[in-house]
């Protein structure tokens, strides 16, 4: 979606730089923070067995209560995806940082259904948020050869947050009826040791060139470079000068772009692509999944410790070698193919889980997560720099309606046609998903963050 930069752009740069120890810092601080996400947005599905016992709760009140993250999620991604793109990438990371550290934390506080519902709703709001800037942060600081396996790095993230979530849970939970509580707090305090080290990080170079801030641009790569090559390879006056014709190129982008103007033109078809496979993974992934505990402990029947074991083994195998995997993929067959191959992989897994059961959950986990992380690759990449958080922030939210119904559609399709019924639905929301790709979706592979 982003033109062609000639010559020695700041873009040009920062793609050219070779892979050095400052780009694994970076992506590890961006590493930890989606940890952190990913950890308290499972922790209310590892804590539901204990609170469905503790408050006494119907089926149906545990789908109502998963969905509160996403509706805070739904809301938090397009607001703070529009205001990553207004105040900038770092501010928003430390913003939406704070808020979802906040309420998770203060939900280990909660006496009663509606409390807890709405301190999860809130702190989706950060969850939600967080989500769109990180994506657009390690995607523009990613040299282009490389990008998809930096974003696959980043996406293991997720499964390290979710089996340190069942690992809190397995030990804390069971022994004590306010050891979900604790779970919360330990998620809640966590992410604040790490808003420290984000100060540190520098604030997105394209996003600084969309604002007219060409200067502190310049300086960034500057300093970029000193510490990567040991020398600037443009002069200061030349690198300016030239921001300043790129800028003028494009002048008033990212400006007077309204909401609208993402469902017309140019960006109709990656909101419409990026729309719909956030509905997909969000449906298939975060909603199947975030019930996985009380399937294994109502409907096949595990012990609470059994299920929690079960589940962390599920979830380490399914963590770190997908994201690998996928991001080595996207970058040598692309990433429209990867993407359709992991989708339809996810859903002949659910049906083997189905049939076999037991530990044939390894692949639906597997399969699952790399579908995840495909996502954090493609979607990003569907976008131009100057409106990526704004167009990751509404393909977010639109794709967190899914994960707001989904717990409460997946009670009801449990109730009526039980596992069996959940994981049809799944695939063919998954083979609708791959069909879009190839109707519409476009090869981002080579394209310029």
């Amino acid at each position: 979606m982003v033109s062609k930069a000639p010559g020695n752009t700041l873009s040009n740069r920062i793609d050219l730089l070779p892979v050095k120890g400052w780009h694994w810092i970076m992506l590890t601080v961006c590493l930890l923070a989606i940890m952190f996400e990913n950890y308290n947005q499972v922790s209310i599905a590892m804590a539901m067995p204990m609170i469905l016992r503790q408050w006494q709760l119907p089926m149906f009140n545990i789908g109502v209560l998963l969905s509160a993250s996403s509706l805070g999620l739904l809301i938090g991604a397009i607001v703070f995806g529009i205001i990553t793109d207004i105040i900038g990438r770092k501010a928003t990371f430390i913003l939406t940082t704070l808020i979802f550290s906040f309420f998770v934390g203060l939900g280990a506080l909660a006496q009663d259904f509606n409390t807890l519902y709405w301190l999860r709703v809130l702190a989706g709001l950060g969850l939600g948020g967080f989500i769109p800037v990180g994506l657009a942060y390690v995607s523009e600081y990613s040299p282009l050869p490389v990008r998809g396996r930096f974003l696959g790095i980043f996406s293991i993230g997720n499964g390290i947050g979710y089996c340190l979530t069942v690992i809190a849970s397995m030990f804390l939970i069971p022994g004590s009826p306010d050891g979900w509580r604790y779970t919360f707090a330990i998620g809640g305090l966590g992410i604040l040791l790490l808003i420290p080290v984000i100060t540190f990080l520098p604030e997105s170079v394209r996003w600084l060139q969309t604002r007219g801030k060409l200067d502190q641009a310049v300086k960034i790569v500057e300093d970029l470079e000193q510490k990567i090559l040991g020398k600037v390879t443009v002069p200061h006056d030349e690198a300016l000068e030239a921001a300043k014709q790129q800028a003028a190129q494009q002048q008033g982008r990212g400006k007077k772009t309204s909401l609208a103007d993402f469902f017309k033109g140019d960006l109709v078809k990656a909101t419409v692509l990026g729309s719909v496979l956030m509905l997909a993974a969000n449906y298939t992934f975060y909603g199947f999944i975030q019930w996985m505990p009380t399937f294994l402990t109502q409907t096949l029947k595990f012990e609470l410790t059994s299920g929690y074991w079960f589940t962390l083994i599920a979830a380490a195998f399914g963590t770190g070698t997908p994201g690998l995997a996928v991001g080595w993929m996207s970058d040598r067959i692309g990433r429209r193919w990867t993407m359709s191959i992991m989708m339809g992989l996810y859903a002949i897994a659910g049906f083997v889980f189905l049939a076999l059961s037991g530990w044939s959950i390894l692949f639906l986990y597997w399969f699952s997560s790399a579908m995840s992380s495909m996502m954090y690759i493609y979607v990003p990449e569907l976008f131009p720099t100057w409106l990526r958080g704004s167009g990751l922030g509404i393909t977010g939210g639109i794709g967190r309606l899914a994960g707001f119904v989904a717990p409460m559609l997946i009670g009801l399709t449990v109730a009526a046609n039980g596992l069996g019924g959940v994981i049809t639905v799944n695939a063919i929301i998954l083979i609708v998903a791959i069909a879009i790709i190839w109707i519409i979706g476009i090869e981002t592979k080579t394209v310029k963050a």
